[in-house]
């Protein structure tokens, strides 16, 4: 978890299910997914997203600039950034880096 100077917050990662202002996020399998959480300085949730499936994806390392969240970790199985290009894990585990949007 990490915070920004105007009070925002970002969360990482989950197992099972994530319940966020009403909105669900449930790991597809019996692993873990990484979850990104954004919230206001007051605490409402700004965006909720899921990425991976359940193969055990985690977060390792997590910075913020002005515009964008990067992200580092390790997953097994396959892991998809949003882009539609899924990242398939060799044997065993990855690692991964990715630099996303910063949530509007």
């Amino acid at each position: 978890m990490t915070v920004d100077d105007s009070g925002v917050v970002l969360a990482l990662g989950y197992k099972g299910t994530w319940l966020i202002d009403g909105k669900s996020l449930t790991t597809p399998g019996s692993g873990t997914c990484l979850g990104v959480a954004q919230f206001d300085g007051k605490g409402k949730a700004l965006d909720v997203r899921r990425y991976g499936d359940g193969g055990g994806a985690a977060s390792r390392g997590l910075a913020l600039s002005s515009k964008r969240v990067l992200l580092a970790g390790s997953f097994g199985g396959g892991l998809d950034l949003g882009d539609g290009k899924p990242l398939v894990a060799g044997t065993g585990s990855d690692i991964w880096v990715a630099s996303l949007t910063r949530f509007e």
